[in-house]
C-alpha cells in the first residue's frame, strides 16, 4: 500500500497515471485530499483469474472471476487501514491508460464507500477491465483482453454544495451547474443551470426553459464570472 505522499507514488508503472499525478499536485502542496493506494502489481491474481474465465465462459465470467478472487492477506490488512481516511470514500481506478483520451471513461470508480466495503470496491474495479465498454476499447486499440493492469486509490468522499464544468473557446465561455456532485450532471440526468457569454461581454443564463436575466461574462474575465456564475445560478 501506498500513499499519495510517498515518493514511490510517483511511478506511472506502479500506480497508474490518474494516482501518480494526484502524487505529483499533492506532494507540490496543491490542495489534492490524501489518498492511500493499492499498488498495479496487487491486481495481478485477480486479472489472470478474470483473462482465464474470459477465454473459457465469455464476458460475465471474466467479470465474476474478478469480483470473486481472493485477496493477499497482507493486502487485506492494509485495506483495514481506509479507515483513517474517514466514514465515507471514493474508490477509483487508475491505469497507465489513464493519460490517453481513448481510455477516458472506461474503468469503474465508486463513491459512498464504507471503509468495510473497500475491498469489493477494489475487485470491483479490477472487474471493470472486463466490462464490454473496455473490451471493446482493448479491441479497437490491438491489446489483449484486461492486458493493463490496474491501481486503486482510496480517498475520502467531499459532499460538494455544487458542481459543474466550464468550457472555454476563443470568444466565448460557458457554465453548467448543478445542486451536489456533479457526477449526474456528467452523466446526463440533473437539472442544471447554464451560463454563457462571448467577447463581446454579452452573457445568457438558463435552467431548463427558464431564462434569468443576461450577465457579463467577457472573456478576459471568465474565470471570477464562472465562479460567480456557478455559485448563483444553481
Amino acid at each position: 500500500m501506498l500513499s499519495l505522499d510517498d515518493r514511490d507514488a510517483l511511478d506511472i508503472a506502479r500506480v497508474g497515471a490518474k494516482a501518480a499525478r494526484l502524487a505529483e499536485a499533492r506532494q507540490r502542496h496543491f490542495g489534492v485530499l490524501p489518498g492511500l493506494i493499492v499498488p498495479i502489481e496487487a491486481s495481478g491474481r485477480g486479472i489472470r483469474a478474470g483473462q482465464a474465465a474470459l477465454r473459457e465462459r465469455g464476458v460475465a465470467a471474466g467479470r465474476a472471476a474478478v469480483s470473486a478472487a481472493g485477496l493477499d492477506p497482507g493486502l487485506l490488512e492494509d485495506l483495514a487501514r481506509m479507515a483513517d481516511l474517514g466514514p465515507r470514500l471514493v474508490v477509483r481506478s487508475s491505469t497507465e491508460l489513464d493519460g490517453d483520451g481513448a481510455w477516458s471513461g472506461a474503468f469503474a470508480s465508486f463513491e459512498d464507500i464504507a471503509p468495510d466495503e473497500v475491498a469489493t470496491a477494489v475487485r470491483g474495479c479490477w472487474a471493470s477491465l472486463f466490462s464490454p465498454d473496455a473490451l471493446a476499447r482493448f479491441e479497437q486499440e490491438g491489446r489483449a483482453p484486461g492486458s493493463a493492469g490496474m491501481a486503486v486509490l482510496v480517498q475520502p468522499q467531499l459532499t460538494p454544495a455544487a458542481g459543474g464544468w466550464t468550457r472555454v473557446t476563443e470568444d466565448s465561455v460557458e457554465v453548467v451547474a448543478t445542486r451536489g456532485s456533479p457526477s449526474p450532471l456528467l452523466a446526463g440526468w440533473p437539472s442544471t443551470r447554464r451560463a454563457r457569454g462571448g467577447s463581446d461581454g454579452v452573457g445568457t443564463g438558463r435552467r431548463g426553459d427558464i431564462h434569468p436575466p443576461a450577465r457579463s461574462c467577457p472573456r478576459e474575465n471568465h474565470w471570477p464570472t464562472a465562479r460567480a456564475a456557478n455559485h448563483r445560478d444553481v
